[in-house]
């Protein structure tokens, strides 16, 4: 069994925005993914706002169709069915910054031998929205007012320590400057800030390997040293493993240029 819930914005003051007065009008499709026929299928359905204060639909979710042409509460494998339901907004979800909206469907039968009635099978409603990042039994969301949404730009810039007219050398000082923009007209509050340090430190390796800089090894060392147990954390053990690969070949990198430095005849 899946269950897909969507929403539709009425906007019914032509604002532009959901705000109080507004009617969402939410689409339901309960398929059944299986190969025998449930019956009987109930939907039960949750809504609160973006705080998890409890709100009440206009009406309990109503039944449209079955798409083989079922009656009600009863499904046929691979067939779905149709309900609708809607929510007038209210001046509270606006403070709330939004409601959200799940259903949940249920298939009952009496199972031998006691033949007691019991779930069959369930599924909790997604939003249909995949590239949220949210891929299963995610709610049906709808923020009021405005969106939040932010602009993060990071940039780099060096300082000649060493005073020899090269940048981004061994010694030098790279500052980082990194602005936050709040994009929306809406009120951010409770950011958290993730700095991307592997990012410079290959950056630099990069740079200085251009310029054929043994250093560029040590930053490449570095760097994939950090990520090892970084990716290792966040469960991409793979990833992890292959940073622990260019580690060693960073190492050996290392190695065979410093002794191919040392071998070198150095001009009188």
């Amino acid at each position: 069994m899946e269950v897909v819930k969507t929403v539709a914005h009425n906007d019914v003051d032509s604002d532009g925005k959901i705000t109080a007065g507004d009617i969402l009008t939410y689409t339901i499709v309960v398929s059944n993914t299986g190969n025998v026929t449930l019956q009987p299928v109930y939907l039960e359905d949750t809504i609160t706002d973006l705080q998890g204060n409890a709100r009440s639909l206009n009406a309990s979710p109503t039944w449209i169709s079955n798409s083989q042409g079922s009656v009600f509460r009863k499904l046929l494998s691979g067939e779905a069915a149709t309900y609708t339901a809607s929510y007038t907004v209210v001046s509270a979800d606006e403070v709330a910054l939004g409601v959200k909206n799940q259903a949940v469907a249920k298939a009952y039968w009496y199972p031998p031998p006691g033949n007691v009635l019991s779930v069959r099978t369930s599924d909790t409603s997604d939003d249909g929205d995949d590239t949220d990042g949210n891929l299963v039994d995610d709610p049906t969301i709808s923020y009021t007012s405005i969106v939040p949404s932010i602009e993060v730009t990071k940039t780099a810039s060096a300082t000649d320590t060493n005073s020899n007219g090269v940048l981004y050398d061994a010694g030098d000082l790279i500052t980082f400057t990194i602005v936050v923009a709040n994009t929306s007209s809406d009120v951010i509050n409770d950011l958290n800030y993730v700095d991307t340090f592997t990012t410079a430190v290959f950056f630099v390796g990069m740079w200085l390997m251009a310029k054929r800089k043994i250093e560029n090894w040590i930053y490449w060392i570095v760097g994939d040293i950090i990520s090892v147990p970084l990716y290792f954390y966040k469960g991409f053990t793979f990833t992890s493993f292959q940073y622990l690969i260019f580690t060693g070949l960073a190492i050996y990198g290392f190695v065979a240029w410093k002794k191919y430095l040392n071998n070198s005849p150095v001009p009188a």
